[in-house]
């Protein structure tokens, strides 16, 4: 088989989650109806490639559904398709703290009664619960669901978007919401001990506090008297909001690491336990995807012994997994059990892009790299020390011949997540990068004005003549945002 072909086969064999549940072996106990218009048959790339790359795919391959990347309103062939919002909450406040910047008293004090705190006797930034890091000089905040003020401002704010959506794009209907971590006690992070301004390990707000409950600014009301309960509650508002006023049948996917841990187990203990299941029912999933390569989605018996979840509700997303064999387990696993697979966020989860043995199989290399990252490291060094950088003996840039960088990029959360990836990959010679975010008008004129060190681009053709893309490369021309020949 020539090798083209194999990485046809191969992207087709990994792309089709709706495959996966066609031809399951349903048990008596639930009798499954599947076509090609359900829900979970959505392709979930959102944080790689471009938007109208991804749309085209996602027809391409017989997908129904997405998950929404920055941009795909204004996506040709989107009519039809039908999208979920991935974590939408993250865009609805000012999160980011640039610990080089003086705030006004104003700024500091919506920070301060906006996002959870882990002690309110400090002073800011201090003060902050800290979710990402972007080093060296940005933390991010999380919101403060305790307060019932937050969660209904935070609602209001993601309805008012789905519905700028709607008036730009009403042939995109929307679907539903995704998160990526879903747990009650939030996505919260300590900071890297010995290396300040870097994530540490995930924490909840009791690593803080001694409790599940944020340390309470004067100036709020804690409605609810632990951060779950208040996070769980806004789940169950905006369910019920959107639903009633968006799509009655809007659905709603979850993708903890650890499924039952991290979710099932809530609705298994005090309050959701003692509730009717239709009140229960209220705050649940739709479909609970599992992001790590693993076959536990349909073989953790916790997860089922209960009837909390059926099989039919639980997909496996498995990033990292491209070796064939696990691949294949688990995918054959989703059908004999009635669940999915699918991807979600990027293709590569939290590693390398295709770090496996498969291109060593003569399967695929998409990117034409080899994926030695040491290797790939070593070369970096060697390419500066020609150009007459100094190292020291940990193999980082000494302080003699420094090097800093700015990532000019706008808010979107899939944008500044790929700017914090290229972070952590310079700062491995020790590059200093920092991600300079604007809102949208602003990051547009800065970019044409060559205010950047290097910046967030993407660029399609609008008609069919080659001057779509070399007029971004003549000096005169008003794309030529890349600042060539001036």
């Amino acid at each position: 088989m020539n090798k083209s072909l194999k990485k046809y086969l191969v992207a087709s064999i990994f792309s089709l989650p709706f495959a996966s549940a066609v031809f399951a072996e349903a048990e008596d106990a639930e009798k499954l109806n599947y076509t090609p218009d359900d829900y979970r048959n959505f392709y979930g790339i959102c944080w790689r490639g471009s938007p109208q790359d991804n749309i085209d795919y996602a027809r391409q391959m017989g997908y129904t559904h997405v998950v929404y990347q920055w941009g795909m309103e204004n996506c040709k062939n989107i009519d039809g398709l039908k999208y979920f919002l991935e974590t939408p909450e993250s865009g609805t406040a000012n999160r980011t703290v640039d610990i080089r910047k003086k705030y006004t008293p104003e700024e500091i004090r919506e920070f301060e009664t906006t996002l959870a705190l882990k002690d309110a006797t400090k002073p800011f930034p201090q003060n902050i619960a800290t979710g990402w890091f972007g080093p060296p000089y940005r933390l991010s905040g999380i919101l403060d669901f305790q307060q019932k003020r937050i969660i209904d401002r935070t609602i209001d704010r993601i309805m008012e978007r789905i519905d700028r959506m709607a008036a730009k794009a009403p042939g995109f209907k929307f679907a539903g919401i995704a998160w990526d971590v879903p747990q009650a006690e939030g996505d919260f992070w300590s900071e890297r001990e010995g290396a300040p301004m870097n994530n540490g390990r995930q924490v909840t707000i009791k690593y803080w506090t001694g409790s599940d409950s944020a340390s309470k600014h004067p100036d709020v009301v804690h409605d609810y008297p632990t951060y779950s309960q208040g996070h769980m509650e806004f789940y169950r508002y905006l369910f019920e909001q959107v639903r009633e006023k968006i799509n009655k049948d809007a659905k709603f996917i979850v993708e903890p690491s650890a499924p039952y841990k991290q979710w099932v187990q809530y609705f298994e203990c005090p309050p959701y336990d003692k509730m009717a299941p239709e009140e229960r029912k209220k705050y649940e999933a739709d479909l609970i995807a599992v992001e790590g390569a693993t076959t536990g989605f349909v073989t953790d018996e916790r997860l089922f012994a209960k009837g909390t979840v059926k099989p039919s509700q639980m997909c496996s997303t498995t990033p990292n997994a491209y070796e064939e064999p696990i691949s294949r387990k688990i995918a054959a696993l989703a059908a004999k059990n009635g669940a999915w697979t699918a991807f979600f966020g990027m293709a590569d989860g939290n590693g390398g892009i295709f770090k496996t043995d498969l291109v060593e199989q003569g399967y695929f290399d998409p990117f034409a790299i080899n994926n030695d990252y040491e290797g790939t490291v070593e070369k970096a060094r060697t390419l500066l020390k020609a150009a007459g950088y100094k190292f020291g003996d940990d193999g980082m840039l000494s302080a003699e011949t420094p090097i800093s960088l700015e990532y000019l990029t706008n808010e979107a959360t899939s944008h500044v997540k790929i700017g914090e990836a290229m972070q952590q990959d310079l700062a491995a010679i020790g590059i200093d990068m920092t991600i300079k975010q604007c809102d949208w008008n602003v990051f547009l004129q800065e970019r044409k004005n060559g205010n950047f060190d290097f910046a967030r681009e993407g660029w399609i053709a609008d008609f069919n003549d080659p001057i779509n893309m070399l007029e971004m490369w003549i000096t005169g021309s008003g794309n030529n945002d890349c600042q060539y020949g001036r």
